[in-house]
């Protein structure tokens, strides 16, 4: 009988806790906070970039669905780059989508094809320089990987 009621006020359930006598674990680490604050911040980047590049300057571009696109390839590499704890490649993915286009708008040349259509080659520079400079990011990580520095 002894063993019984011993077995019974050892059930969790039995048992009398308190609010204080819990001890919570605090879900957000310093390391983990500081990678909400970059995710937070990373997409929220992309977005307003986005809405700046696919409405309020359509009119330097003229691109319909381009911008789109491009957005739709950084958020998949940025999405990645986060995913995986990559700072450097997460910047530079950001960097490559915003001066890509930076670029491409310094850069575009209008011109006329052979069958007398309009054409224009800022999408060719937005993503040239896009690839480039996210290729740029990924060869960082790797080359600070082989080296044995993780900053992350």
């Amino acid at each position: 009988m002894n063993q019984q009621t011993n077995q019974q006020t050892n059930h969790p359930m039995n048992q009398n806790t308190s609010k204080n006598s819990i001890q919570r674990k605090e879900p957000c680490t310093p390391g983990t906070r500081n990678h909400l604050w970059m995710v937070l911040i990373s997409y929220s980047l992309l977005g307003i970039f986005y809405l700046l590049t696919r409405h309020l300057t359509f009119g330097l571009h003229g691109m319909k669905s381009w911008p789109d696109l491009m957005a739709l390839i950084a958020l998949i590499l940025l999405s990645l780059a986060i995913g995986f704890k990559r700072r450097i490649l997460t910047g530079f993915v950001l960097a490559g989508h915003i001066g890509g286009y930076v670029l491409a708008m310094l850069f575009q040349r209008d011109g006329i094809d052979p069958g007398g259509g309009r054409t224009n080659n800022a999408w060719l520079i937005w993503l040239i320089s896009f690839l480039l400079v996210s290729g740029m990011g990924l060869a960082g990580e790797i080359v600070l990987r082989r080296k044995g520095k993780n900053i992350n």
